[in-house]
């Protein structure tokens, strides 16, 4: 039986929790989503965001308005996030998604996301 990730007690950072390398994702089973979390780790982590994220609980729907959060979604558009999508462009409701996805691993650390990640796949 597999322990619930929710009630699990993790070290808050550990060797996976390196903020500044580049992280494959390569639990997520689903190959857009793990595409776009790469993407998105990289951008957070070119433009030197992770403290801003973690400190920062901003209405992430409003990133035009918002100046860090705009070099955010332009390093990921940079990157190649729009390729991803095909037919789409990054919108506010994906990049809201991605922003807090990256603030909960900021906050609670990769062991604990994977772990969540794996128990809901």
């Amino acid at each position: 039986m597999t322990s619930n990730p929710l009630t699990t007690s993790y070290p808050k950072l550990d060797a996976e929790d390196l903020f500044e390398q580049e992280y494959e994702f390569e639990f997520v089973k689903c190959k857009t989503w793990r595409e776009q979390l790469k993407i998105t780790w990289l951008a957070v982590s070119q433009t030197n965001s992770w403290n801003y994220i973690k400190q920062n609980d901003v209405n992430f729907y409003a990133y035009k308005k918002d100046p860090n959060l705009f070099i955010i979604s332009n390093k990921m558009i940079y990157l190649g996030y729009n390729d991803i999508l095909k037919n789409y462009e990054l919108s506010d409701i994906d990049f809201n998604s991605q922003m807090r996805t990256m603030q909960f691993i900021k906050n609670y650390g990769m062991r604990r996301f994977k772990a969540e990640v794996l128990f809901c796949q």
